[in-house]
Formats: C-alpha cells, structure tokens, sequence
C-alpha cells in the first residue's frame, strides 16, 4: 500500500483531489464510549463479534477541522472518517467499508471527538494469524472544506480470551 508517509494506511489516491493533506489534525484512538488514546505497540483486543465477525474498537479525534454536525448522521458537511487495518508486510487485513460520514464533538480541550467507537471489522481469512501479531491502525479523515489529516498506530493484536 503506497502512502504519502511511507506508512501503512490511507494511500493518497484515496485522498479527494481537492483535499489538502496537513499532518497531526487527527489521532487514532480506540474505546467505546470516550476516545483513549493508542500507544505505539500497545496491546489491542481483536474481538470476535455476535454474529460471526473480528473486529477492533477504534476511535478517532480531530482539531482545526470542520466537525460537521454530530446530531445529523450522513449529512454531507459532515467529515468523512475511514479507518483501516494493516498486518506488518502492510497488506490491508480489515473489509473495504466506505467512510463514515459524521460530525464530531467539542471536547473542550482544543480536540473534536467521535461520539462513540467504532467497530473496524476484518477480512475473516486473516483473522487467524493476526493474533499475536503487529497490526497498523490507521484513520484518515477530511473535512468540508477539503483539509484532510491522518494518523496510524501499530499496535499488538490479542485474544480477549487471554486477557486475566
């Protein structure tokens, strides 16, 4: 996956043509109800989900960008957020999902934040051989006015199950 940082994630001809790419807008997090923040080789959960799937829990937060509007779902001034997973040879592991089209919150603190976390669901095949592993976790988001960001995380996929 070719990118314009040489890193797993987002490859620049994903990118609108219009948009113009500023580095450390947004920040990749996980966590379900409130964003936390993703430590480079931490530890993340790959989660068999009820109905069959592996997923992640991921997050993201953004600054100097327009939020959209958090209460309106899919309305077009929202930004589009597409999160993306990659094992460490940088082949894409999660499902090719269209962005999500939604608003952001003020946090107050300078940062805008999802509402809540998002599921990042993976290619059933790979799953397998992902545990134990590097896995980069990668968000792109751009906004209304064509500025667009991203960031990436590798982090260590584990078993729930394993957890004590």
């Amino acid at each position: 996956v070719a990118c314009g940082d040489g890193h797993p994630g987002v490859p620049e001809d994903a990118a609108p043509i219009d948009a113009m790419e500023t580095p450390d807008l947004v920040e990749v997090g996980t966590g379900t109800t409130e964003w936390e923040p993703l430590i480079e080789n931490q530890e993340l959960e790959l989660y068999a989900g009820p109905q069959g799937g592996h997923h992640f829990i991921v997050h993201a937060r953004m600054r100097d960008m327009l939020a959209g509007d958090v209460s309106v779902p899919g309305r077009l001034g929202n930004p589009l957020t597409r999160f993306r997973a990659f094992d460490s040879d940088g082949i894409e592991v999660g499902l090719a999902l269209p962005p999500y089209r939604l608003g952001f919150e003020d946090g107050g603190d300078g940062w805008y934040y999802m509402a809540s976390g998002h599921l990042l669901v993976l290619s059933e095949p790979e799953v397998p051989r992902l545990y134990g592993t590097i896995v980069t976790i990668s968000v792109y988001v751009s906004d209304a006015a064509g500025t667009a960001s991203r960031d990436s995380r590798a982090i260590l996929a584990i078993d729930p199950e394993m957890v004590e």
